[in-house]
This record gives C-alpha cells, sequence and structure tokens, in this order.
C-alpha cells in the first residue's frame, strides 16, 4: 500500500487534507424539494413586486423560470435537478423560489455555496433509481457524501473557480457578439453588396445592378463520395473528409480527416482545392445540404458517403471563397431546404441542387465579401479556442483544488 503524504488521511471518498472532514448531505443541509407553481404570485418579468427569481429543473438560464413576490428558500443554498438532466448544482445567491422536482439544499452551518456546486458537479455520483422516470430524491442526496475544507478555504477555491467562470462566460458573450454580427453581414453582403446604390430585380429578388444570377449547372460540376464502405474499411488507407466535417464547417478542417481504403476505380472521388461539399441526408429538412469549401491543397484525399462534391469550371468567373459563404447564407438555405425529400429521414438530389439559382457579384466585389466574413470567422475561431482552453484550465483546477491535491493560502 502507498504511503500516504504528510497532512493527508485515507477516507470514504479516498485520500484528502487532514483538516478536511467527510460528511453526508443530511448533516450539513436541510433538503427538500420544490413545490408547485404559485401563478397568484408569479410574473414572466422582474420588477420591484416581483423581485425573487424562481428556478426549474431547465438547464437554459441556470434554471431561471420567471419571478415571484414571496420567496420560500434563502440565499446561500444550492439547487439540485431532479429530473431531465439530473444532479446538476447551482449555487444561488439571493433569496428565491423552487419548483417542480428541483431539488434545494439550505446549509445548517456555514458553507460556500460556490464551492459546494463544484464539488457536486465534479465529485459527486448520485445512485439513481433506474424505474420509472429517472429522478433524484431528498433521500438520495440525504445519504450521498462530501469532502468538506475549512470554510476559508473553500472561500479560496470557490473564487479562484469563479474567476475563470469569469472569463469563460466574458468568452461566451464575444462567441456570441460575434455569431450576430456575422449573421447580420451575411444577410448584408450577400444581398446588397458593398456600396452599391443601383439595384434590379431578378428571379431571386433584388440584388445590384451589375450583378448577374446563375444556376450552379452553369458553373460547375458534381461527383460523388465514396459508398459501399463497411466498418472494416475504415481507420487505415487513404485520408478522407468525414460527414460532420463538412456539417460543422464553412471551410474544411484539414486536422480534422480520417482514413479509408480506396479501391483503384474510385479515383473519381478525389477531391481538389476550391471543391465545395454538400451533405445529402439527414434527419431534418433544414439540416440537409449543408455545405463546406475546401481551401487547402490536399494531394490524395477522398469524399465520404452521404456527401457530393461541386467543382467549379472557372475561378475567373466565381471564386470559392464567396462561394463559402453564399452557400450557407438564408437564401441558399430556403432553396435547398425546399427541394429536401423524405419523411423520417431528408435526402438531396444532385440534379435539383445544380438547378439552384445564385447571385454573382464581380470577382473583385466576391473577394472583398469573402475576406470581411473571413475576417470574423478567424475571430470567432480565436475566441472558441479561448474558451476550450479555459475549459481545460478549470478541469484541471478542479482536479487538483476539489480534491486537496494542491492546497490554497488562507
Amino acid at each position: 500500500m502507498e504511503k500516504l503524504k504528510d497532512g493527508y488521511k485515507e477516507t470514504e471518498l479516498g485520500i484528502i487534507p487532514e483538516e478536511w472532514e467527510v460528511k453526508k448531505f443530511a448533516q450539513i443541509f436541510k433538503i427538500s424539494a420544490g413545490r408547485d407553481l404559485i401563478k397568484d404570485h408569479f410574473s414572466p418579468i422582474c420588477d420591484n413586486e416581483y423581485c425573487f427569481p424562481i428556478y426549474s429543473n431547465s438547464l437554459e438560464k441556470r434554471g431561471l423560470y420567471g419571478y415571484t413576490k414571496i420567496a420560500r428558500h434563502k440565499r446561500n443554498s444550492i439547487t439540485i435537478t431532479g429530473r431531465g438532466t439530473l444532479g446538476k448544482a447551482n449555487p444561488r445567491y439571493t433569496d428565491f423560489d423552487a419548483i417542480g422536482r428541483l431539488l434545494v439544499l439550505e446549509p445548517k452551518i456555514d458553507l460556500n455555496c460556490a464551492f459546494i456546486s463544484e464539488f457536486i458537479n465534479y465529485k459527486v455520483k448520485f445512485f439513481i433509481e433506474s424505474t420509472g422516470v429517472p429522478q433524484l430524491t431528498v433521500p438520495q442526496v440525504s445519504k450521498s457524501l462530501i469532502a468538506l475544507p475549512p470554510l476559508e478555504e473553500q472561500n479560496q477555491i470557490a473564487s479562484i473557480l469563479s474567476t475563470v467562470d469569469d472569463l469563460i462566460e466574458n468568452t461566451d458573450h464575444l462567441i456570441n457578439s460575434y455569431t450576430l454580427l456575422k449573421k447580420g453581414l451575411m444577410q448584408t453582403l450577400l444581398t446588397k453588396g458593398i456600396g452599391h446604390t443601383k439595384f434590379k430585380k431578378t428571379e431571386i429578388g433584388i440584388i445590384p445592378e451589375d450583378w448577374e444570377v446563375t444556376s450552379l449547372e452553369n458553373l460547375g460540376t458534381t461527383y460523388n463520395g465514396l459508398s459501399g464502405k463497411n466498418k472494416e474499411h475504415f481507420g487505415k488507407g487513404k485520408p478522407f473528409i468525414p460527414y460532420k466535417n463538412i456539417f460543422n464547417n464553412t471551410k474544411i478542417d484539414i486536422s480534422y480527416l480520417d482514413f479509408v481504403m480506396i479501391d483503384e476505380d474510385e479515383a473519381q472521388n478525389k477531391v481538389q482545392y476550391g471543391d465545395v461539399f454538400f451533405t445529402t441526408s439527414s434527419e431534418t429538412a433544414e439540416e440537409v445540404g449543408y455545405t463546406s469549401v475546401l481551401l487547402d491543397d490536399l494531394k490524395e484525399t477522398y469524399l465520404n458517403s452521404f456527401c457530393f462534391g461541386y467543382r467549379l469550371n472557372d475561378f475567373n468567373k466565381v471564386r470559392p471563397e464567396f462561394l463559402r459563404y453564399l452557400l450557407r447564407g438564408q437564401s441558399v438555405r430556403k432553396s435547398i431546404i425546399k427541394i429536401a425529400q423524405g419523411y423520417t429521414r431528408f435526402n438531396l438530389s444532385k440534379l435539383q441542387v445544380l438547378k439552384i439559382l445564385i447571385p454573382i457579384p464581380p470577382i473583385m466585389e466576391q473577394l472583398k465579401i469573402a475576406s470581411i466574413l473571413s475576417s470574423v470567422d478567424d475571430r470567432l475561431e480565436l475566441y472558441k479556442s479561448k474558451k476550450e482552453k479555459l475549459n481545460l484550465l478549470k478541469k484541471g483546477l478542479m482536479q487538483q483544488l476539489l480534491t486537496g491535491k494542491i492546497r490554497v493560502k488562507v
């Protein structure tokens, strides 16, 4: 048996610092379940009279359901979801009300509710009854154990994790802001262009006077993705572009490629710079026909099944950088959704896709539009990467701080 480090002890929850205590939830909390909504005291908005939040089992908006003029629970409590996604804890910093199967933990002693919530979400595995509708009950929570540091250490740990949470939340706000900015720019740039004062009516709506309207059929040709592959064909061989890579990106992420064994007669499935890829099958019409563009040179890479490729005839007529955004724009997406066919699963016909009409600006304007939207995408990717790193940082801190492996100075 490994020798314990000085200052640590073995417990039911593993090795923890000697100053920490193992407690049952029932010892340190008064635990109750939410009750029915009192409709006479409810308001969907907050004002001077209806000033106390009502929380439910929903994960959206941290469970905020509405507002009440009577709070049945005190601040510095914790709520735990007892239905739906079970066991998600949130600290509550103001007096509040709880409805439905939301469980409320009101401390009997001085505790830091933020620390307790982090510990529950990271370390506590509640026993869930499997019969009937899964739910978490007061007796189940009461028997669960927690490793409890002294209050000062709880406060320090909560403060450190809260700082990272604030950075994550701020990054989320930036991601949301740039996402809205991109949506607005696409709507404007792909229909009105840049600096135009003269417009004309066309079969696809009003567009700048010097833009053209043509079909995808007049601009390029299609080719098939791989088909007839079984599980044993994947994992080795030649690189291929998977379905999710197309669905999740307007530009193909070449770091996200899989491998598949290729027959000699499948060379027609080889992709080239500037190719556009369409997903052809989905469970809903709204998700079928997403596109992504290859803007990197790949020597020998192929296209997966449930997709088809579209290859431009002439980059001097239309640029793939521009199509990257045009084919994900609101107007073209509506055209694609309209031609999706199916009931339980929706599919897309290449022949029908080729008949879709699109607006074509002059080449220099195409490149300017693509450059503007690409700069927003670059910023979005920067913030998404930052958020991912912050999430990893918090995970690492939780592994160390919530187990006492690293101690904080108090």
